[in-house]
Protein backbone atom coordinates (compact mmCIF):
# COMPACT_ATOMS: atom_id res chain seq x y z
CA UNK A 1 0.00 0.00 0.00
CA UNK A 2 1.32 3.64 -0.93
CA UNK A 3 0.33 6.49 1.16
CA UNK A 4 0.90 10.21 0.90
CA UNK A 5 2.76 12.26 2.82
CA UNK A 6 1.34 15.43 4.30
CA UNK A 7 4.52 18.04 3.65
CA UNK A 8 3.12 21.31 5.46
CA UNK A 9 -0.57 21.81 7.00
CA UNK A 10 -1.99 25.21 8.25
CA UNK A 11 -4.72 25.77 9.34
CA UNK A 12 -6.87 28.77 10.87
CA UNK A 13 -9.26 27.51 13.40
CA UNK A 14 -12.43 29.67 13.26
CA UNK A 15 -14.99 30.71 11.38
CA UNK A 16 -14.13 32.17 7.91
CA UNK A 17 -10.72 30.77 8.81
CA UNK A 18 -8.84 29.00 6.04
CA UNK A 19 -6.62 25.65 5.40
CA UNK A 20 -4.12 24.63 2.88
CA UNK A 21 -2.32 20.79 3.01
CA UNK A 22 0.40 19.77 0.97
CA UNK A 23 1.20 16.12 0.24
CA UNK A 24 3.42 14.69 -1.79
CA UNK A 25 1.60 11.60 -3.98
CA UNK A 26 2.97 9.05 -5.87
CA UNK A 27 0.10 9.90 -8.90
CA UNK A 28 0.05 13.43 -10.30
CA UNK A 29 2.37 15.58 -12.47
CA UNK A 30 2.79 19.06 -13.69
CA UNK A 31 1.66 18.87 -17.83
CA UNK A 32 2.72 22.07 -18.18
CA UNK A 33 3.18 25.70 -16.50
CA UNK A 34 2.50 29.10 -17.50
CA UNK A 35 4.22 31.18 -14.78
CA UNK A 36 2.08 33.10 -13.03
CA UNK A 37 -0.67 32.01 -15.19
CA UNK A 38 -1.18 28.40 -15.50
CA UNK A 39 -0.85 25.09 -14.45
CA UNK A 40 -2.12 22.07 -15.60
CA UNK A 41 -1.88 18.90 -13.48
CA UNK A 42 -2.80 15.38 -13.72
CA UNK A 43 -3.94 15.72 -10.16
CA UNK A 44 -4.74 12.02 -9.65
CA UNK A 45 -6.46 10.57 -6.71
CA UNK A 46 -6.64 6.86 -6.12
CA UNK A 47 -8.18 4.92 -4.28
CA UNK A 48 -5.85 2.25 -2.74
CA UNK A 49 -8.57 -0.11 -2.19
CA UNK A 50 -12.12 -0.97 -3.20
CA UNK A 51 -13.51 -0.54 0.30
CA UNK A 52 -11.45 3.09 0.41
CA UNK A 53 -12.99 3.96 -2.75
CA UNK A 54 -16.62 2.03 -1.64
CA UNK A 55 -16.43 4.53 1.44
CA UNK A 56 -15.63 7.68 -0.37
CA UNK A 57 -18.96 6.80 -2.87
CA UNK A 58 -20.81 6.40 0.09
CA UNK A 59 -20.09 9.61 1.65
CA UNK A 60 -20.93 11.46 -1.96
CA UNK A 61 -17.24 12.83 -3.07
CA UNK A 62 -17.84 12.57 -6.80
CA UNK A 63 -20.79 14.57 -6.71
CA UNK A 64 -19.26 17.47 -4.07
CA UNK A 65 -16.32 17.34 -6.14
CA UNK A 66 -18.85 17.96 -9.21
CA UNK A 67 -20.31 20.70 -7.69
CA UNK A 68 -16.86 22.10 -6.64
CA UNK A 69 -15.57 21.95 -10.18
CA UNK A 70 -18.84 23.71 -11.47
CA UNK A 71 -18.24 26.29 -8.77
CA UNK A 72 -15.04 27.13 -9.87
CA UNK A 73 -16.12 27.13 -13.65
CA UNK A 74 -18.70 29.56 -12.79
CA UNK A 75 -15.84 31.68 -10.66
CA UNK A 76 -13.43 31.72 -13.49
CA UNK A 77 -15.74 32.80 -15.78
CA UNK A 78 -16.06 36.66 -13.96
CA UNK A 79 -12.68 36.81 -14.14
Amino acid sequence: MTHELVLELTLDVRPGGKSAVVMKSPEGLFLEVVPNRKLVTTDAYTHWTAEAKKQHEAMGFAEGWGLCAKQLEALAKTL
